[in-house]
């Protein structure tokens, strides 16, 4: 398999794992020059999804890719190995929106560990200094 075929089989297998494991409706993007309109995946999170399906990956550079096509989108890259899981690389200052997003996307009758605020994550409406209005997540024990 040569890679561009392992990229778009990556891109297909992380939307899979967005739908899947997050409840969130993702398919492979578009493949234009780099752009917020062309993320490698789509989904209904106001997030730029750059996938990296390889072995040896400079991930400085493919955050700088992610972060120069991101537009007004949060930047993350998703890779993986052959034989591994998907891991999620991102700002640390994107977190706490990413988060965010995630937690209000939750369908709270899914099956989902975090979706019932009983059993995982509930949402609490607070200030921060670089995201006011943000929200911070804490687990049905208010830790």
């Amino acid at each position: 398999m040569n890679s561009k075929q392992k990229g778009n089989r990556g891109e297909r297998e992380f939307a899979e794992w967005l739908r899947d494991n997050l409840g969130i409706e993702a398919r492979r993007g578009q493949q234009y020059s780099g752009s917020p309109e062309s993320p490698d995946v789509v989904s209904d999170l106001p997030i730029h999804i750059e996938v990296k399906r390889v072995e040896r990956l400079n991930l400085s550079e493919a955050m700088r890719q992610a972060i120069r096509d991101c537009g007004d989108y949060a930047p993350i890259v998703a890779h993986r190995r052959n034989r591994e899981d998907w891991m999620i690389t991102m700002r640390a200052d994107d977190l706490y929106e990413v988060a965010c997003i995630i937690a209000d996307q939750c369908d709270p009758d899914s099956s989902l560990p975090f979706a019932n605020s009983t059993k995982g994550i509930s949402k609490d409406v607070t200030s921060h200094k670089k995201m006011p209005n943000s929200c911070i997540l804490r687990n049905a024990d208010g830790i």
